[in-house]
Formats: C-alpha cells, sequence, structure tokens
C-alpha cells in the first residue's frame, strides 16, 4: 500500500481497445469500466486500491472527459462517495500539449470519506506564465456535496461555481419541474450500433428521413450541417438516415422540438432544434 501516488495514465479511447476478450476482462475487474469508458479511468481506480485508507493521497495529469461523459459516472460516483477531493486544475488551454485533444487536468485527492462540508478548489491556468510560483490564478470553490445533485453527477469545472451553487440551493430542476422531461442518448444503442450505417444516404427519399449529424456538426446555438462525420473510420459527408417503421420510437422523439447538446467540449454547446 501508498501513501502517495502520483500519475499520468494513458489516454487509450474505448474504440481503440482492439482485443474484444481483453475489454470484457476489464469490464469484469473494473467498477469504472463502464459502457466506452477508456482506459484512464481504470488507472484511476486501481491507485485507490493501492493507497492507504484514510490518509492516502493521490495526484493525477489526466484528461478531463470522464467529469462529464456518460461513461464516467461510475469513476465520478466512487470519487464523489469514497474520496476527499481537494484540488482540480483545468490545464486544458495550455499550448504544452500539442495537438492532443484530451483536454487534461490535474486532479488532487485523499482517500477518505468526505466531510460534509468539503470544499473542492477549482482552478485554471490559460497562460504558461500563470503557472510560475510566484504568478496568481483565480480559483473557484465547489462544495462536494453539490456534485451529488448534479444529473449524472457531473463534475462543473468552469464557468460561475458560485452561481451553480446558489441556483441548485434555490430553484428546482429540470427533472423536478417537467415531470415528462426525457432525454435521448445512443438511441441505437452501445453494441454494434455502427451496423446502422447501411441504412443513410446522400440524398433523403422521404420527408421521413432524418439529417445525420455527429457530435462535432453542434456548434453553439447553429448546426455545422456542411462538416463531414469521421465515425466507425469513415469520413460521411452529408447524408440522411432513411426512414424504417421498426424504429418508428426513434422517429417520433427524433422528430421532435429538443435540445441538443454537444457530449464531449470545452463548454457547454448546444443548439434548439424546432422539430
Amino acid at each position: 500500500m501508498f501513501d502517495i501516488i502520483i500519475g499520468n495514465p494513458p489516454y487509450v479511447e474505448n474504440k481503440k481497445i482492439k482485443n474484444a476478450e481483453f475489454k470484457k476482462k476489464l469490464t469484469k475487474r473494473f467498477k469504472s469500466a463502464y459502457r466506452l469508458f477508456d482506459l484512464s479511468v481504470l488507472f484511476i481506480e486501481k491507485s485507490l486500491e493501492l493507497l492507504k485508507g484514510q490518509d492516502g493521497c493521490l495526484s493525477m495529469l489526466t484528461t478531463n472527459k470522464f467529469l462529464a461523459a456518460d461513461y464516467g459516472i461510475r469513476i465520478r460516483q466512487l470519487l464523489i462517495n469514497h474520496t476527499e477531493l481537494k484540488e482540480i486544475t483545468n490545464i486544458s488551454s495550455l499550448p504544452i500539449f500539442g495537438r492532443t485533444a484530451a483536454y487534461p487536468i490535474i486532479i488532487f485527492l485523499k482517500k477518505a470519506l468526505p466531510k460534509a462540508n468539503n470544499m473542492v478548489v477549482i482552478k485554471k491556468y490559460e497562460k504558461l506564465n500563470e503557472l510560475n510560483e510566484d504568478s496568481y490564478t483565480e480559483s473557484q470553490l465547489l462544495p462536494q456535496k453539490l456534485i451529488k445533485k448534479i444529473p449524472a453527477s457531473v463534475f462543473p469545472i468552469s464557468g460561475q461555481i458560485n452561481l451553480i451553487n446558489f441556483l441548485y440551493n434555490n430553484f428546482k430542476t429540470f427533472t423536478e419541474s417537467f415531470s415528462d422531461l426525457k432525454i435521448m442518448y445512443r438511441p441505437y444503442g452501445f453494441i454494434n450500433w455502427s451496423k446502422h450505417l447501411t441504412n443513410i444516404s446522400n440524398n433523403p427519399n422521404s420527408k421521413r428521413d432524418l439529417l445525420l449529424i455527429g457530435t462535432g456538426n453542434v456548434g453553439k446555438y447553429h448546426i455545422k450541417f456542411d462538416k463531414p462525420i469521421k465515425i466507425a473510420k469513415k469520413i460521411i459527408p452529408i447524408s440522411y438516415f432513411k426512414y424504417k417503421s421498426e424504429f418508428e420510437h426513434i422517429w417520433e422523439e427524433s422528430s421532435s422540438q429538443k435540445l441538443i447538446f454537444r457530449e464531449i467540449a470545452k463548454e457547454l454547446t448546444w443548439t434548439f432544434d424546432p422539430g
């Protein structure tokens, strides 16, 4: 067992883990191996196992994607309920990581049950000179218990955290205010979804055909219709899903008024679809 662990785990996306049998073993071994998990979250879970209880400390330079992505919900719950989060430093804007799209953070925590009043220090560095010992960087305080109130336990590491705290303490959430609220996510599931790409064409065949868009097409308040989609090792130009009666439930929800959110982005990115 270790008093402290410092690491920089590899960021390997789920689609790059080619060995299906190896992936199954990871799913059985680690609680955080959930849905389209990446390898970095497994390193965090394993590090927690290797730390001494109640006083072991962990510091990791890793991707920020698990803080908000669907696959990260289990590691987030593990961190929220079984560790005392000390500091999260956002360094994704610094020009030292080349063209990587991993959006790095440094997370520092203690292996201990969190105190009721524990506050997480949130920092963000925009320029390299801000890393100097004598420089001052403004930080925000995030109540750890607040994260439990946020849907899917998403970690808010940007924006006005004080405002987020105020809103959650004084107003009802979407789900509390709208009893019929529906969230549509990966309607074709997580397995064998790529086979449905054979059901697309470059031109619509009927009014019921749906425009195919990817997360890269979603801009702030608009859709980039002319941007090709990179998916399943293919580059797909503007295309349409052909209507099939067997997927009527998907078509019904997809054709209604809705807000479309980009799954992975540096900031909240969404647009309105009138249906």
